[in-house]
């Protein structure tokens, strides 16, 4: 009676055992299906989500294309691409919070399609969706699965959707473009020209003739080292904004208002490129300079109008674009 006892026992932990097993094996499974190892062989990613947005990254043999037209950040792009590699399953979502999952997939999530080779169909298709409790991964599904999981990196201690540029519970193409919005070849510039629409003295206009470079200002034309030319055109080899803000309420006002400056860049490669910069309203009313007097316009960032983008730019950045022409080294 106490083999037969202990024997019982004995079966109620193997098949225990066996029991845990087949559903950890399933979950492997799982995590199978979400992620993709040879991330190489991703021709193409579609992203939409629930109010109508949808972006299209394409591999060309010249690098990604975002809707077949802008050059995507190339950390934007690293990073969906380990993402995709790396997700796992976390865990199985609980009974308990599964149904309010499913219905807040249904009408919050990020649908992700990957195709792989070229291929018509995509080999993968999943929904990203909220947080997962204590903000470590996030919910996700797998299309024609009835399963959701939480899915996260090992390592990382985040939830997923900023990893695929996710904002909040939709996505934005600027967020995927390039920040470059000038990128020349300093040898190909034929001339740039700054007008300072609030102080006419520092209007110059430099341009290269053969092996010389002219400085032309007000009333006058110099002859400027070739060397120091050299240095201030290759600064416009990459010019990069902080973002974009064509959804910003005010974009047309700032467009249509007087600009702060109008830079004019001549390029063998371009013709001409042209575009206006604007002044931003400081943050507060109550700012102050070092002098105690109030602020007319933001002193760390100012906006760009180039073709149809409205960009936010920081005069970090800018201001070394920007030469005061009673400095730049004329030849005697």
């Amino acid at each position: 009676m106490k083999k037969s006892y202990l024997l019982l026992i004995a079966l109620i932990i193997v098949t225990a055992i066996l029991f845990l097993n087949d559903k950890k094996n399933n979950v492997k499974q799982e995590l199978r299906d979400f992620a993709i190892e040879d991330t190489s062989s991703i021709s193409k990613i579609f992203l939409a989500d629930k109010i109508g947005n949808d972006i299209t990254l394409k591999r060309t043999e010249k690098g990604w294309v975002v809707n077949d037209k802008y050059s995507p950040r190339e950390d934007a792009i690293k990073t969906l691409l380990s993402t995709i590699k790396s997700i796992e399953v976390n865990y199985p979502v609980s009974k308990s919070m599964h149904n309010n999952v499913i219905k807040n997939l249904a009408t919050k999530a990020v649908k992700i399609e990957i195709f792989l080779n070229n291929e018509k169909k995509p080999k993968k298709t999943y929904y990203i969706g909220t947080p997962g409790p204590n903000m470590i991964g996030s919910f996700m599904l797998l299309e024609n699965s009835s399963k959701a999981f939480v899915m996260y990196i090992p390592g990382f201690n985040g939830f997923l959707a900023p990893r695929y540029n996710i904002d909040g519970a939709s996505i934005n193409l600027d967020l995927w473009r390039d920040r470059s919005f000038v990128k020349l070849n300093p040898k190909k510039i034929n001339s740039i020209e700054i007008i300072n629409h609030d102080d006419s003295t520092k209007n110059y206009k430099i341009t290269k003739e053969k092996q010389n470079f002219i400085l032309q200002l007000q009333d006058s034309k110099q002859n400027i080292s070739s060397e120091f030319s050299n240095k201030y055109f290759n600064l416009f080899r990459k010019v990069n904004c902080e973002g974009f803000m064509n959804n910003f309420s005010k974009k047309d006002s700032i467009i249509n208002s007087k600009p702060f400056h109008t830079i004019k860049i001549n390029s063998q490669e371009n013709e001409v490129i042209e575009f206006n910069t604007y002044h931003k309203a400081p943050k507060r009313d109550e700012y102050l300079d070092m002098n105690g007097l109030k602020v007319n316009y933001d002193q760390d960032r100012f906006f760009a109008h180039v073709s149809d983008d409205l960009l936010l730019i920081q005069f970090y950045t800018f201001n070394q674009l920007l030469l005061n022409p009673n400095l730049i080294p004329v030849e005697k």
